[in-house]
Protein backbone atom coordinates (compact mmCIF):
# COMPACT_ATOMS: atom_id res chain seq x y z
CA UNK A 1 0.00 0.00 0.00
CA UNK A 2 3.12 1.95 1.12
CA UNK A 3 3.98 2.30 -2.88
CA UNK A 4 0.97 2.88 -4.34
CA UNK A 5 0.97 6.20 -1.76
CA UNK A 6 4.27 6.71 -3.20
CA UNK A 7 3.25 6.18 -6.89
CA UNK A 8 0.09 8.15 -6.27
CA UNK A 9 2.21 10.99 -4.62
CA UNK A 10 4.88 10.67 -8.02
CA UNK A 11 1.84 11.38 -10.51
CA UNK A 12 0.08 14.03 -8.44
CA UNK A 13 3.34 16.04 -8.34
CA UNK A 14 3.35 16.12 -12.18
CA UNK A 15 2.64 18.82 -14.22
CA UNK A 16 -1.40 18.57 -15.85
CA UNK A 17 0.03 17.60 -19.30
CA UNK A 18 2.49 15.18 -18.04
CA UNK A 19 -0.50 13.69 -16.22
CA UNK A 20 -2.20 13.41 -19.37
CA UNK A 21 0.14 12.02 -21.51
CA UNK A 22 1.06 8.77 -18.71
CA UNK A 23 -2.82 8.02 -18.97
CA UNK A 24 -2.91 8.00 -22.05
CA UNK A 25 0.24 5.78 -22.58
CA UNK A 26 -1.64 3.75 -20.20
CA UNK A 27 -4.42 3.54 -21.78
CA UNK A 28 -2.48 2.47 -25.05
CA UNK A 29 -0.62 0.02 -23.60
CA UNK A 30 -3.81 -1.43 -22.12
CA UNK A 31 -5.03 -1.35 -25.04
CA UNK A 32 -2.52 -3.09 -27.61
CA UNK A 33 -2.23 -5.81 -24.96
CA UNK A 34 -5.68 -6.62 -25.27
CA UNK A 35 -5.17 -6.45 -29.04
CA UNK A 36 -1.42 -8.75 -28.69
CA UNK A 37 -3.50 -11.33 -26.85
CA UNK A 38 -6.27 -11.65 -29.33
CA UNK A 39 -6.38 -15.31 -31.53
CA UNK A 40 -5.95 -13.67 -34.81
CA UNK A 41 -2.83 -12.27 -33.90
CA UNK A 42 -1.02 -14.88 -32.46
CA UNK A 43 0.91 -17.51 -34.84
CA UNK A 44 3.94 -19.05 -34.92
CA UNK A 45 6.75 -18.17 -36.93
CA UNK A 46 7.32 -20.71 -39.67
CA UNK A 47 10.71 -21.49 -41.19
CA UNK A 48 10.03 -19.07 -43.74
CA UNK A 49 9.69 -16.30 -42.07
CA UNK A 50 12.69 -17.12 -40.11
CA UNK A 51 14.25 -16.70 -43.26
CA UNK A 52 13.31 -13.80 -44.46
CA UNK A 53 14.13 -12.36 -41.31
CA UNK A 54 17.54 -11.25 -42.26
CA UNK A 55 18.29 -7.00 -41.85
CA UNK A 56 17.41 -5.08 -44.90
CA UNK A 57 20.19 -2.73 -45.76
CA UNK A 58 19.29 0.24 -43.99
CA UNK A 59 19.40 3.78 -45.82
CA UNK A 60 20.28 6.92 -44.36
CA UNK A 61 17.32 8.83 -43.54
CA UNK A 62 16.46 12.15 -44.63
CA UNK A 63 16.53 15.37 -43.00
CA UNK A 64 13.02 16.67 -42.88
CA UNK A 65 12.13 19.75 -42.26
CA UNK A 66 11.19 21.19 -38.65
CA UNK A 67 8.20 23.41 -37.99
CA UNK A 68 8.34 26.39 -35.78
CA UNK A 69 5.70 25.92 -32.99
CA UNK A 70 4.59 29.12 -33.52
CA UNK A 71 3.09 27.96 -36.87
CA UNK A 72 1.13 25.28 -35.58
CA UNK A 73 -2.19 25.48 -36.38
CA UNK A 74 -4.90 26.43 -33.54
CA UNK A 75 -7.42 23.15 -33.10
CA UNK A 76 -10.45 23.11 -35.42
CA UNK A 77 -13.73 23.85 -32.94
CA UNK A 78 -15.96 20.97 -32.89
CA UNK A 79 -19.41 21.49 -34.64
CA UNK A 80 -21.51 22.63 -31.77
CA UNK A 81 -24.02 19.24 -31.93
CA UNK A 82 -20.78 17.53 -31.29
CA UNK A 83 -19.40 20.03 -28.83
CA UNK A 84 -22.96 19.67 -26.80
CA UNK A 85 -23.07 15.72 -26.99
CA UNK A 86 -19.59 15.52 -25.82
CA UNK A 87 -19.49 18.00 -22.88
CA UNK A 88 -22.89 16.74 -21.38
CA UNK A 89 -21.35 13.22 -21.96
CA UNK A 90 -18.27 13.93 -19.80
CA UNK A 91 -19.91 15.99 -17.73
CA UNK A 92 -22.09 12.97 -16.32
CA UNK A 93 -19.11 10.88 -16.20
CA UNK A 94 -17.27 13.41 -13.83
CA UNK A 95 -20.40 13.31 -11.50
CA UNK A 96 -20.54 10.02 -11.38
CA UNK A 97 -16.67 9.73 -10.77
CA UNK A 98 -17.37 12.61 -7.71
CA UNK A 99 -20.31 10.65 -6.67
CA UNK A 100 -18.23 7.46 -6.63
CA UNK A 101 -15.80 8.75 -4.54
CA UNK A 102 -18.44 10.11 -2.21
CA UNK A 103 -19.13 6.43 -1.95
CA UNK A 104 -15.75 4.84 -1.40
CA UNK A 105 -15.51 7.69 1.04
CA UNK A 106 -18.58 6.88 4.16
CA UNK A 107 -18.10 2.88 2.84
CA UNK A 108 -14.31 2.55 2.57
CA UNK A 109 -12.21 6.45 3.96
CA UNK A 110 -9.70 6.47 1.05
CA UNK A 111 -9.59 3.13 0.31
CA UNK A 112 -10.58 4.17 -3.09
CA UNK A 113 -10.50 8.21 -3.17
CA UNK A 114 -6.87 8.35 -4.86
CA UNK A 115 -8.29 6.33 -7.76
CA UNK A 116 -11.36 8.34 -8.18
CA UNK A 117 -9.27 11.54 -7.87
CA UNK A 118 -7.39 10.03 -11.30
CA UNK A 119 -10.76 9.34 -12.86
CA UNK A 120 -12.16 12.89 -12.42
CA UNK A 121 -8.50 14.41 -13.07
CA UNK A 122 -9.25 12.32 -16.27
CA UNK A 123 -12.63 13.46 -16.89
CA UNK A 124 -11.53 17.04 -16.62
CA UNK A 125 -8.66 16.67 -19.08
CA UNK A 126 -11.63 15.08 -21.42
CA UNK A 127 -13.54 18.59 -21.33
CA UNK A 128 -10.46 20.78 -21.66
CA UNK A 129 -9.52 19.03 -24.99
CA UNK A 130 -13.48 20.18 -26.15
CA UNK A 131 -12.91 22.75 -28.07
CA UNK A 132 -16.66 25.44 -28.87
CA UNK A 133 -17.07 27.57 -31.69
CA UNK A 134 -15.27 31.14 -31.53
CA UNK A 135 -18.82 32.66 -30.37
CA UNK A 136 -18.87 30.53 -27.08
CA UNK A 137 -14.91 30.49 -26.40
CA UNK A 138 -14.77 32.70 -23.41
CA UNK A 139 -17.57 31.67 -21.63
CA UNK A 140 -16.30 28.03 -21.31
CA UNK A 141 -12.66 29.11 -20.84
CA UNK A 142 -14.49 31.01 -17.84
CA UNK A 143 -16.69 28.16 -16.56
CA UNK A 144 -14.02 25.79 -17.26
CA UNK A 145 -11.69 27.64 -15.06
CA UNK A 146 -14.03 27.38 -12.11
CA UNK A 147 -13.92 23.60 -12.66
CA UNK A 148 -9.96 23.29 -13.33
CA UNK A 149 -9.26 25.05 -9.84
CA UNK A 150 -11.78 22.72 -8.12
CA UNK A 151 -10.31 19.34 -9.59
CA UNK A 152 -6.71 21.05 -8.76
CA UNK A 153 -7.11 21.63 -5.62
CA UNK A 154 -8.61 18.43 -4.99
CA UNK A 155 -5.67 16.28 -7.00
CA UNK A 156 -3.01 18.72 -5.55
CA UNK A 157 -4.08 18.39 -2.13
CA UNK A 158 -4.60 14.84 -1.87
CA UNK A 159 -1.92 13.57 0.47
CA UNK A 160 -3.51 16.26 3.19
CA UNK A 161 -6.86 15.00 2.75
CA UNK A 162 -9.19 14.41 5.58
CA UNK A 163 -12.55 12.60 5.00
CA UNK A 164 -14.12 15.77 5.60
CA UNK A 165 -12.03 17.98 3.72
CA UNK A 166 -12.14 15.47 1.01
CA UNK A 167 -16.06 15.30 1.02
CA UNK A 168 -16.14 19.32 0.81
CA UNK A 169 -13.79 19.67 -2.12
CA UNK A 170 -15.90 16.59 -3.70
CA UNK A 171 -18.90 18.97 -3.20
CA UNK A 172 -17.27 21.68 -4.71
CA UNK A 173 -17.02 19.69 -7.74
CA UNK A 174 -20.82 18.43 -8.44
CA UNK A 175 -21.82 21.95 -7.16
CA UNK A 176 -19.84 23.73 -10.59
CA UNK A 177 -21.10 20.90 -13.11
CA UNK A 178 -24.57 22.06 -14.07
CA UNK A 179 -23.31 25.59 -14.48
CA UNK A 180 -21.48 23.60 -17.32
CA UNK A 181 -23.95 21.56 -18.20
CA UNK A 182 -26.55 24.35 -18.22
CA UNK A 183 -24.36 26.64 -20.88
CA UNK A 184 -23.44 22.83 -23.27
CA UNK A 185 -27.33 23.04 -23.49
CA UNK A 186 -27.43 26.20 -24.73
CA UNK A 187 -25.20 25.42 -27.80
CA UNK A 188 -26.27 23.23 -30.80
CA UNK A 189 -30.33 24.76 -30.00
Amino acid sequence: MRTIKAIWAKFLSLRRWQQIVLVIILISLISSETADNSPETTSKPTEQSQVESTPAPTESPTPTPTVSESASPSPTPDSPLEFRFSVLRDLEDMRTGVERARTALDEEGFGQLNWNILKIVFNFTQLEMRVPAATYENEWEKRLARLDAAVSDLSDNSDSLTISTARSKLNNIIKIIPSLEAFAKTIGN
